[in-house]
């Protein structure tokens, strides 16, 4: 008889398969966490290389727009004081939220929105092409320029509406910060040969179109809301050029602007104007001449003119459809900041304000830290900066505020809404034979010297987020020029 051995077959019990299991999970979460945190950290890097990426451009436009170089030894940057017709400096901020979690999440931030125009002089080419001829670009070269630097207003993607930074609502452009778009807008001064129709100036060979500057003597066109197209000498030749074009055929639109050059004999003749107006009923200022250079419709009460943008570029690409996206220069742009710096009282030693307290004393304004340290003081919308409170501590403040004194006559805006300078040819020239009545009584130098009224320094500081949620504090970089 055979006897059948039994064999004692071994398996997992219950216990150690769901160990096992634990285990397994535990080991693949750990590296689903290492990739995780490795995917994140070249996500990141990305992101920071495309945010320093775009900001050098930035960087670059800026500099040969405030500084230039031109190796021949030619004069390049900001138009210097002797000739600049103006320098506004607008400064504002709108509440939004950064993007779609913020929203959901019930956050909100104070976003800055300055606004920095001027005018420079280098090498600047037509933005785009002639409508006439159907080229795209042009290449004609312009020895002046007016810059304009601020967020654009957005179209949506239907291309229906357009809207200013922190007003739309999603999924519109401009509804989250990061959506913001930063726009640069540099309009050539261009001399012309011959007056033509449409409300422009042709070349002899019908290809030069550019905006008019009219004959008055105190009409800032095409810059100023409500200013005419131009003359010819004997007549306008055509409708005012308004936010609406009522009228006006074929209907100019403010975003034109990027599309065509503008005449003027020159910078000093263009400076002549604004002095004109500037001084109209000399020592009282003609307060709207910068509200029409700055706000649509030409006050205050409305909100200020930002130039068009579509989000994309339509086809068939023509100079108009380009034209739109001419302004577009730093996407992602949270905010843009623009700060000066100069001398605007009198110090002493420690800081403190003296005298007369407005004026000059032959250097820039600074603040004494608690060390002893000197440091520039800047002026502008107000920011803590981490200093004490109060002025003259370091904070960033208005002139007047920092003077302990009434609005001085350059600062058309003060906060809590916004912070406004316009610069003009009074205060380029401030010289001694009408310094005692243009405003600044305590600016008063020599026939030598005659101070100006202006900044020497201009700080920006641009921030840049990721759409992508991957640098949510954004990159920040800032920027100081001087100007001549």
């Amino acid at each position: 008889m055979m006897t059948r051995l039994r064999q004692n077959l071994h398996a997992f019990t219950l216990t150690e398969i769901l160990v096992a299991m634990g285990l397994a999970a535990f080991i693949l979460v750990a590296v689903g966490a290492v990739f995780k945190t490795s995917s994140d950290t070249v996500g990141t890097g990305y992101a920071l290389s495309e945010a320093y990426r775009s900001l050098r451009s930035t960087q670059t436009a800026l500099y040969n727009d405030l500084v230039g170089y031109d190796p021949s030894g030619v004069s390049t940057g900001i138009v210097p004081s002797a000739s600049n017709p103006f320098l506004l400096i607008h400064s504002e901020q709108v509440t939004a939220s950064l993007n779609s979690i913020d929203k959901t999440n019930g956050f909100t931030e104070n976003y800055r929105t300055d606004i920095l125009s001027f005018f420079s002089q280098g090498t600047f080419l037509r933005q785009t092409g002639q409508t006439n001829n159907g080229f795209i670009s042009d290449m004609t070269p312009m020895p002046n320029a007016y810059i304009w630097y601020g967020h654009v207003n957005q179209y949506n993607n239907a291309l229906t509406t357009s809207n200013p930074p922190g007003t739309a609502t999603w999924p519109d452009n401009n509804s989250y910060a990061d959506t913001f778009c930063l726009g640069r807008v540099a309009i050539p001064m261009a001399a012309a040969t011959s007056v033509g129709s449409n409300y422009y100036i042709w070349s002899t060979n019908n290809n030069q179109q550019v905006y008019l500057n009219s004959n008055s003597n105190t009409d800032l066109s095409p810059f100023a809301y409500n200013s005419t197209l131009g003359t010819n000498g004997s007549g306008t030749l055509g409708t005012l050029f308004t936010s609406t074009n009522a009228g006006a055929s074929p209907a100019p639109q403010l975003y034109d602007l990027a599309s065509f050059p503008f005449s003027a004999a020159s910078l000093a003749g263009y400076q002549q104007k604004v002095a004109n107006i500037e001084t109209t009923t000399n020592p009282a200022y003609d307060v709207n001449w910068w509200q029409k250079l700055l706000y649509v419709g030409g006050s205050n009460a409305n909100a200020v003119h930002r130039f068009d943008a579509y989000p994309f570029i339509i086809g068939p690409a023509s100079p108009a459809s380009m034209s739109m996206m001419v302004p577009r220069l730093q996407e992602g742009c949270t905010q843009f900041i623009v700060e000066f710096a100069g001398d605007f009282v009198k110090q002493s030693a420690n800081g403190s304000v003296t005298g007369t307290r407005t004026g000059q004393d032959g250097q820039v304004d600074f603040f004494v830290d608690t060390s002893g340290v000197k440091h520039i003081q800047w002026y502008g919308f107000p920011r803590n900066l981490g200093y004490p409170a109060g002025p003259g501590n370091g904070n960033v403040y208005p002139v007047s505020t920092i003077a302990g004194t009434a609005p001085l006559p350059f600062e058309k805006e003060l906060p809590a809404a916004r912070y406004t300078c316009a610069f003009g040819p009074v205060e380029f020239d401030n010289t001694a034979a009408t310094s005692t009545t243009d405003g600044y009584p305590n600016f008063v130098g020599t026939a030598a010297t005659s101070p100006a009224v202006k900044p020497s320094l201009i700080r920006i500081l641009v921030t840049v987020t990721d759409k992508n949620n991957r640098l949510p504090n954004g990159v920040t970089q800032e920027y100081i020029f001087k100007v001549p």
